[in-house]
C-alpha cells in the first residue's frame, strides 16, 4: 500500500509539473521560406503585391481549381479580402485579408482564417528582396 501511495505521489508530480511547463509555453510557431527569382525585384513585387496577383501563382489553386471565391475590398490595399469554398478538404473554406501593404519595403502582411477542415488563423506576409543575401 505505501509503494501505490508513491506511486501516486511521483505521478501527480510529473503531471503538475508538466501542467506548468505547458502554461509558459506560447502557443504560436514561426515558419519562413524562401525562393529566388531569376526576375527584377519590381516585378516580382508586381505579382505578390495583391492577394489577386498571388492567386495566379498560388498553389492553393491546384487542391481545387472549381473552388469558388468571393474577392471585397480594394485590390492592393489594406482590406482586400478574398473567401474561399471548395468541395475538396484539402482546400477547405476561410478568407485571407489583406493587413498592411508597405511598397517601400516590398511587403504585403495578410491575415488567414481557416474555417475548414479545420479553426485556425494565421499571419502571413510576403517580402521581396534583391539580389543580396537574407540574414
Amino acid at each position: 500500500m505505501k509503494i501505490l501511495k508513491w506511486i501516486i505521489i511521483v505521478l501527480a508530480s510529473i503531471l503538475i509539473l508538466w501542467m506548468v511547463v505547458a502554461f509558459f509555453i506560447s502557443g504560436d510557431c514561426k515558419y519562413e521560406k524562401s525562393i529566388t527569382i531569376n526576375a527584377p525585384v519590381e516585378k516580382v513585387w508586381e505579382n505578390t503585391n495583391t492577394l489577386k496577383a498571388m492567386d495566379q501563382w498560388s498553389p492553393w489553386n491546384d487542391l481545387d481549381p472549381n473552388m469558388k471565391k468571393d474577392w471585397t475590398g480594394t485590390t492592393g490595399q489594406p482590406g482586400e479580402k478574398v473567401c474561399w469554398k471548395s468541395a475538396k478538404k484539402e482546400a477547405g473554406e476561410g478568407c485571407q485579408e489583406v493587413k498592411k501593404v508597405d511598397a517601400a519595403n516590398k511587403r504585403i502582411d495578410t491575415e488567414i482564417v481557416f474555417l475548414t477542415p479545420y479553426k485556425s488563423e494565421a499571419k502571413a506576409y510576403v517580402t521581396v528582396v534583391s539580389g543580396r543575401k537574407r540574414k
